[in-house]
């Protein structure tokens, strides 16, 4: 089983500079937009897309346009009308295939607040999955060409409204909190502990399986919280922790 990683998040009172290496927010056509942060110290890639919320939404990293989508086996991260998809190209200009298993995990994929017809689909994966299909981004400065395509609904059907762009991946300023929490033990069969560094303000606490849904909550007002996962199926559940000034994701394996 390919491992799944998750978002790790910003902004508590300690800062230390993690070597995160991002495109920035690219404008694709329209409102479609994409941004990659390749988080090297976490070996950890985010992926943000924003468009159209009835349309889908299809990026392509590390491929250049031309006249067809792509070589054989080139990398493409669709969401459409059945969520987040992992597929690569076939060689011509036919529908792109499904990977036999995802290696990206979607973290969220909301409406935008201040306009409902826009959407955000955020997600994560390691940055060489292992996977021949899946592109291994590079943890340096260079140029990130992206191939993308943009729906005219959100049934995904062969490229339909599709372009190039070349962003520019470089060194990101942004800041990663130092009072990361551990999950002891992790993979865990039964029972796991959130432990911080110090107690915090009243946390709230959500636990998402690796399709977004929500399969625990609960309230955290010390330094440490036991959970007991028996009844939870076995595979990689994202355990998300914030408070007014604090928020942080990380992975857990249940065997």
């Amino acid at each position: 089983m390919k491992f799944k990683t998750l978002l790790v998040a910003l902004l508590i009172t300690s800062y230390s500079f993690s070597q995160v290496w991002s495109t920035g927010e690219v404008t694709l056509a329209g409102t479609f937009s994409v941004q990659f942060d390749v988080d090297q110290t976490n070996n950890l890639v985010t992926l943000r897309m924003t468009g159209p919320q009835d349309r889908y939404l299809a990026v392509a990293p590390g491929v250049s346009l031309g006249s067809s989508m792509g070589d054989s086996g080139d990398d493409v991260i669709v969401y459409n009308s059945n969520g987040l998809q992992d597929r690569h190209m076939t060689g011509s200009n036919s529908k792109p295939s499904l990977d036999s298993s995802s290696d990206w995990t979607l973290v969220s994929s909301d409406d935008l607040p201040n306009d409902p017809n826009e959407r955000r689909v955020i997600a994560t994966r390691v940055i060489n999955s292992g996977d021949s299909n899946d592109f291994i981004f590079p943890t340096n400065q260079t140029a990130l060409p992206i191939l993308w395509a943009l729906g005219s609904s959100l049934s995904f059907n062969k490229h339909q409204n599709k372009g190039g762009v070349v962003a520019q991946l470089t060194l990101s300023n942004e800041k990663v909190a130092l009072n990361n929490f551990k999950l002891i033990p992790n993979p865990t069969s039964d029972i796991f502990v959130i432990e911080f560094n110090k107690p915090l303000e009243l946390a709230k606490l959500n636990v998402f399986d690796v399709m977004g849904k929500l399969v625990y909550e609960d309230q955290i007002n010390s330094k440490s919280k036991v959970i007991n996962t028996n009844l939870w199926p076995s595979g990689f559940y994202i355990i998300k922790v914030e408070t007014s000034t604090y928020s942080q994701i990380k992975r857990l394996v249940k065997n």
